[in-house]
């Protein structure tokens, strides 16, 4: 079976360990595996010192960044600093963002492949191309998976531990 597997920039301790590792031991299989880092932070949040965060891409990969679902995102902000603007304030720019996630992982899931015509080629990764899909704004292939995460602020917990 391919394998999508990611994490968020500010998981900087998945970027350097887990996945890597986890996306090159599928060079001992015949499926590959596409690395994904999830780079997007809603307008609101930006200038609060903090990285896109565990969890959050999942607002964007299921289409639910308002309403009841948009305050788990909320929640999970604030537990990831992403203060003192507790409204990430979703824009039309969220929006496109989930509809490039939404498209890119449906088309994995019919496929195989999350490469999209006229959205996005997405090479798989191997430990000697090392590639992995920023999904941001604009979608990027970019290399250097173990150096691609950020650290957030200091007031920043890097990952959430129980929702209420």
């Amino acid at each position: 079976m391919p394998l999508i597997v990611g994490a968020n920039e500010g998981e900087v301790g998945e970027f350097t360990r887990s996945i890597p590792e986890l996306a090159a031991s599928m060079k001992s299989v015949t499926s590959k595996a596409y690395v994904y880092n999830f780079t997007h932070l809603p307008p609101g949040w930006r200038d609060s010192g903090c990285y896109s965060f565990h969890g959050l891409e999942l607002a964007y990969v299921f289409g639910h960044m308002e309403g009841v679902n948009g305050a788990t995102m909320i929640y999970l902000g604030e537990r990831a600093g992403c203060q003192p603007k507790k409204d990430p304030m979703v824009s039309d720019e969220d929006r496109l963002v989930a509809k490039n996630t939404m498209t890119i992982w449906t088309q994995f899931a019919k496929t195989g492949n999350p490469s999209v015509s006229n959205l996005i080629e997405w090479p798989a990764y191997t430990a000697e191309n090392d590639t992995y899909l920023a999904i941001g704004a604009k979608l990027e292939v970019k290399m250097g998976v173990a150096t691609s995460g950020k650290m957030p602020g200091p007031n920043v917990a890097l990952m959430p531990t129980t929702m209420p």
